[in-house]
């Protein structure tokens, strides 16, 4: 399988004329793929704040769907892009907890998409901060995410208490 999504793969951006240098597969789970592109025409695949990235990752997607009649999700890396948007999110997100330290004040965040959003929470609870935890309040497009600083009341264990 892993074959034949980089002939697909490659086939794609060729027919589209981008110059690619370098293409990789990963399978990282079953089903999961990573693709990984070096191509000097990065920004005509990237687009505006990713946005075309995204889109050639959905009819990618969907090609490869059909084509295996089952359901592929695949990740696209183009030129390291989503690292670095990653790397840079991570630092915006620092920066906040910084702050939400310092001041004992709770923040909140600008929008940001639910995958976004989730990377957010995986990332504050990597950091195994137990003063510092993460929420998101609202709904659909109002949905915003929240850095609070946890209350340091004593916590009682209610199982560990002969009642």
């Amino acid at each position: 399988m892993l074959e034949k999504i980089k002939e697909i793969s490659t086939s794609f951006f060729t027919n589209l004329s981008i110059d690619l240098e370098n293409l990789e597969i990963v399978e990282q789970e079953k089903n999961i793929y990573y693709i990984k592109i070096k191509s000097s025409d990065s920004p005509i695949l990237i687009g505006h704040s990713g946005d075309t990235l995204r889109d050639i990752k959905n009819i990618l997607s969907m090609i490869l769907n059909k084509t295996f009649e089952e359901k592929i999700v695949i990740h696209l890396e183009i030129n390291d892009y989503m690292e670095s948007k990653d790397n840079r999110l991570f630092d915006f997100v620092k920066n906040k907890i910084e702050f939400v330290e310092k001041t004992g004040k709770d923040i909140v965040l600008p929008f940001f998409s639910a995958y976004e959003r989730k990377k957010i929470h995986s990332f504050v609870a990597e950091l195994w901060n137990n003063k510092i935890y993460t929420k998101s309040s609202w709904e659909w497009k109002e949905r915003r995410m929240h850095i609070c600083k946890k209350d340091q009341k004593l916590t009682i264990d209610m199982n560990s208490i002969d009642i």
